[in-house]
């Protein structure tokens, strides 16, 4: 009897693991999607579309010419400017939340230190001062 009610605390317990770890993903996904550019991966499938209308148009265009025509290059004039701007990564949006989690102001009262300062000073004796030939690079021979 001992076992299966031990054996299903486990499988509770994994499971509550597991369900951790998915929230836990979950909301670093979400925060990266707001604080990053992550979300423009979302538009990759207009990519893919608007590549494929490019192949209608010219049955030639390979994908590297399309990203060079799109991204870095001369785009010709077939009038989906709009179109085109739709694209992932063509255009900056800054879509910034910031994201602080700050306690909650709690009220401390901390006591004054009081630090008392020697003001007579030892004297300097010359066995406090430091041989500068030991710590030369070319040291005398020692005897």
């Amino acid at each position: 009897m001992k076992t299966a009610t031990t054996l299903q605390t486990s499988r509770i317990f994994i499971a509550l693991l597991a369900m951790k770890r998915v929230w836990i993903f979950t909301i670093l996904l979400a925060l990266l999607a707001q604080t990053t550019e992550l979300h423009e991966f979302v538009k990759l499938p207009i990519l893919f579309e608007h590549y494929a209308e490019h192949q209608q148009r010219n049955s030639k265009l390979k994908f590297m010419e399309f990203l060079s025509m799109h991204y870095w290059g001369d785009d010709m004039d077939d009038d989906d400017n709009s179109r085109d701007m739709e694209l992932p990564f063509k255009k900056l949006e800054v879509n910034h939340v910031p994201v602080h989690f700050l306690p909650p102001r709690i009220g401390i009262k901390l006591k004054s230190a009081v630090f008392l300062i020697r003001l007579d000073h030892p004297e300097y004796l010359p066995r406090y001062r430091t041989n500068p030939a030991l710590s030369a690079l070319f040291r005398p021979p020692r005897a």
